[in-house]
């Protein structure tokens, strides 16, 4: 039934119903990974030696009960938080506003970095160690993540970032291909050659560069 009246609120609010669907589908894979989360640390924390399966199930229901609620309230704080961030960065054109809507064709800096052999390494470690992995590795690329380069996913043994301009970007991901380059200058960063590398759905493997924090003093 909530789900219901939050649906007509946002339709009467003038959002499309298409994307509504599409936003539905990201907060509920967001939901999913909040809730998979709080599983792997309930089953860290809750057992205790000389359990009985009923006991445990008895002790993991109450405290999913009853920390349910402020977990969904934190999540609900942290939405706030990054949408006015989000809000913060917005730049509306003249056009735009003359126009009466937003062009829905940005250009934007994309980075991915993850975790070398993760998929071997599942191979032979348990998986609370392997999801301590991917746990330990959204959370640094959290801390790096600093306004306006954003954090906008993980998935397992990958992080995925945005920001407005290459540059800005580069300061959180040193590696890059030569477009990122020439974008982005020879003033703030040095750079060196590193290969050619096969990237996944790109045929062919691409030259990449290596880049450095440019030395202030010269």
């Amino acid at each position: 039934m909530f789900a219901a009246r939050a649906l007509a609120v946002f339709i009467d609010g003038g959002l499309p119903v298409d994307g509504l669907i599409e936003a539905s589908r990201v907060f509920g894979e967001a939901a999913a990974h909040a809730a998979a989360a709080a599983g792997t640390l309930a089953n860290t924390a809750i057992p205790q030696q000389g359990d009985t399966e009923y006991e445990f199930a008895r002790r993991l229901g109450n405290a999913t009960r009853e920390l349910t609620p402020y977990a969904a309230e934190l999540i609900g704080v942290m939405y706030m938080l990054h949408n006015r961030e989000n809000i913060r960065h917005e730049f509306v054109a003249a056009d735009e506003l003359r126009a009466g809507r937003r062009t829905d064709v940005h250009e934007v800096t994309i980075g991915f970095c993850d975790v070398v052999g993760f998929t071997r390494l599942g191979e032979g470690v348990p998986v609370a160690d392997l999801g301590a992995i991917a746990t330990r590795l959204a959370a640094l690329a959290a801390d790096i993540a600093e306004p306006p380069v954003r954090l906008v996913k993980s998935i397992g043994d990958a992080v995925m970032f945005v920001a407005p301009e290459p540059a800005q970007l580069l300061d959180t991901v040193l590696l890059t291909d030569a477009a990122v380059r020439t974008r982005a200058g020879d003033g703030a960063f040095a750079w060196s050659e590193a290969g050619r590398k096969k990237i996944k759905g790109i045929s062919e493997p691409m030259a990449v560069w290596r880049c450095r924090r440019a030395d202030p003093a010269g």
